[in-house]
């Protein structure tokens, strides 16, 4: 039998390493994108040449943007 050696690469310090809470915004994004609404509103309102963002991208960060917005219960 083969015997393998693995060398374990030394933990980041945790001052170099950041932590967000996202929430529910991966899921609410998630959702976007599983329903095609990017994709829906770039069909329907067309892309223009040089444009840095599509209108269906805007649409998606207008709702997650919302989202944060909204009052909890």
């Amino acid at each position: 039998m083969n015997a393998q050696i693995r060398i374990q690469q030394p933990m980041q310090k945790a001052s170099s390493m950041k932590v967000e809470n996202l929430d529910h915004l991966g899921l609410v994004a998630g959702l976007v994108d599983d329903l095609g609404i990017v994709q829906k509103i770039n069909e329907l309102v067309g892309e223009q040449p040089g444009e840095t963002v599509s209108p269906g991208l805007v649409v998606k960060a207008m709702i997650i943007n919302n989202t944060l917005k909204t009052p909890r219960l």
